[in-house]
């Protein structure tokens, strides 16, 4: 329904972002449907969920996609060019317990927590992990890739035994496909194929005392509609150690560069493939992104 309210008189003067995206949201008698839908049809999606969190002050838009959505919220909402952008304040990337969400890091917007909380694991998380090795094999049409992960935990819990395993699709073409190979089994899963994030629950073989730690290995098999150019590792806490490597089975890639983007900044450098393969490895790192990246 078209809005009736006239322009805005003026930029903002006052209160924080969320304040100030509250006020034009109710200025502009805009549901968050009607808004989200209309910045879809722009070419920025951002979900009903991201909007209200936005709204309440629960979350901010950090990076990537939703930064790039602001300047259209301004148009629709009849703010000055630069408005929202000036009341974000200083980022709040870190959070409590020096973690950040797996969707803040990512850069995109969808409700994770809804997510978490249908497979059963609301936040605090009963287990840690501590870094890993992620083994990412391309297969030879470029498009479809299997990820294997190998994960050492921590129980911060006394009982500990189930913990949401998060991944994203930049362009699905169906729903990944998970099985746990040792250590633990797979539980609920969530899916939201609009955005590509897909969660499912790990469940433990048996609960862990706090403090034990356990290893689990899994695998998810992924099909994307263009071809793959390349995959993203995400650290939501602190890691010891972290390894990303990627085999190709048909043509190699012309290119590849790594990628490492943390509180302590973004870092990108050219790397070197050894036979059919190519390896990253972080210590000391995160919260953080690190992704290898290649032209075809």
């Amino acid at each position: 329904m078209p809005s009736t309210a006239g322009p805005s008189s003026g930029p903002p003067t006052g209160g924080d972002f969320s304040g100030v995206l509250a006020a034009a949201i109710a200025r502009r008698r805009l549901s968050l449907r009607e808004l989200s839908e209309r910045l879809a049809a722009r070419g920025v999606p951002v979900s009903v969920g991201a909007l209200s969190t936005w709204r309440s002050g629960h979350r901010r838009p950090e990076r990537g996609a939703s930064l790039d959505a602001l300047p259209h919220l301004e148009e629709l909402l009849d703010l000055p060019s630069g408005s929202l952008v000036a009341h974000l304040g200083p980022s709040r990337r870190v959070g409590p317990e020096g973690r950040e969400d797996y969707d803040v890091l990512i850069g995109r917007d969808v409700d994770l927590q809804a997510m978490d909380e249908a497979v059963g694991c609301v936040p605090p998380t009963q287990l840690d992990g501590l870094g890993g090795v992620t083994i990412v094999d391309v297969a030879a049409d470029r498009r479809s890739y299997a990820v294997s992960r190998l994960t050492r935990w921590r129980a911060r819990v006394d009982g500990a035994v189930r913990a949401p395993r998060h991944g994203y699709v930049e362009s699905p073409a169906s729903e990944p496909q998970v099985e746990v190979r040792s250590g633990a089994r797979v539980g609920r899963t969530a899916w939201c194929a609009q955005t590509g994030y897909f969660v499912w629950e790990m469940l433990l073989d048996r609960p862990l005392p706090l403090g034990e730690t356990t290893m689990s290995s899994d695998v998810a098999r992924v099909e994307e509609s263009s071809d793959v150019i390349g995959y993203s590792a995400v650290a939501e806490r602190r890691v010891t150690s972290a390894d990303l490597w990627v085999r190709f089975k048909g043509t190699l890639p012309t290119a590849f560069s790594a990628v490492e983007d943390s509180a302590a900044g973004l870092q990108r450098r050219a790397v070197r493939p050894v036979g059919s393969t190519v390896h990253l490895g972080v210590l000391g790192f995160g919260p953080g992104v690190y992704r290898l990246e290649w032209t075809w």
